[in-house]
């Protein structure tokens, strides 16, 4: 790996990280239930998992969060993300007509076909996912967003992406890993109620990290696994963690510092 393409990568790390606390994201280990439903996030705790939604200003759609620990590496996990025809994160629904725009160490851009269940319909999107690694902290960091100037093809609907934010931590063990992802997508479907939308679009959300414990528990025997072997990009990525990482907090899910005990209190 050069020092180009280390500081390429640490710079999108600080570039995305710092998007999110502009947009007021809850990417980062910290704050409590308490104080996500303060900044109006209406939060669904689920064991060691967390789930919330929230109307975002500047978009009028929902942003959702999903928060959980996974046994397995942050590179795994950013590896499913990456290889989206194996790792298909969409539990509930299924991409088709994937295409690789433009590839590099540190961005891709996709096009693709989004099919989700009832009540939504098919969308094309074309998005461009930058990858970054977070001094200091060795932390993996993704964004990914639409390109806003970009034509669906001939019958077919645009979707929009306006963020797609993963923030994947190394866990308190080894080999485990706190996800934290923050999404603000508009199928564009304006004769459906918005809370029907809100509903089945937070559904899915939780079903996609259910799907990602399911496919990580079967690592060995997935196509995935010789994907993280071969490709030169997770190679570069192991290196600019390992130079990253001068201190390693860990992103385990935290109770607020006043939490009571009683599992209100989970990230």
């Amino acid at each position: 790996m050069s020092d180009d393409q280390l500081q390429k990568l640490i710079e999108n790390g600080a570039e995305i990280l710092q998007s999110a606390r502009l947009r007021m994201l809850p990417l980062e280990p910290g704050p409590g239930v308490t104080v996500l439903q303060e900044d109006g996030w209406d939060t669904s705790p689920d064991g060691e998992a967390l789930y919330a939604s929230r109307i975002d200003g500047a978009t009028q759609t929902c942003a959702f969060l999903s928060a959980r620990k996974f046994d397995a590496s942050p590179l795994q996990i950013c590896c499913l993300i990456r290889e989206l025809d194996l790792g298909k994160l969409a539990a509930a629904g299924h991409l088709t007509e994937l295409r690789l725009v433009e590839s590099s160490d540190s961005e891709d851009v996709l096009e693709y076909v989004c099919k989700l269940p009832f009540p939504f319909e098919p969308r094309w999107i074309r998005s461009k996912l930058r990858y970054g690694v977070v001094q200091d902290t060795g932390a993996l960091i993704i964004l990914g967003v639409s390109d806003p100037g970009a034509a669906a093809p001939p019958g077919m609907t645009r979707g929009t992406v306006y963020y797609s934010y993963y923030h994947i931590f190394p866990g308190d063990m080894a080999d485990t890993a706190v996800l934290y992802r923050v999404m603000n997508v508009d199928m564009h479907m304006p004769l459906l109620p918005e809370f029907m939308v809100r509903k089945a679009l937070a559904s899915h959300y939780r079903d996609d990290m259910a799907m990602i414990e399911s496919t990580l528990a079967a690592w060995d025997s997935s196509p995935l696994q010789e994907r993280f072997e071969s490709k030169t990009f997770y190679r570069t990525l192991e290196q600019a963690v390992a130079a990253a990482a001068l201190v390693r907090p860990t992103g385990q899910l935290q109770e607020d510092e006043e939490g009571s005990g009683d599992g209100d209190d989970v990230l």
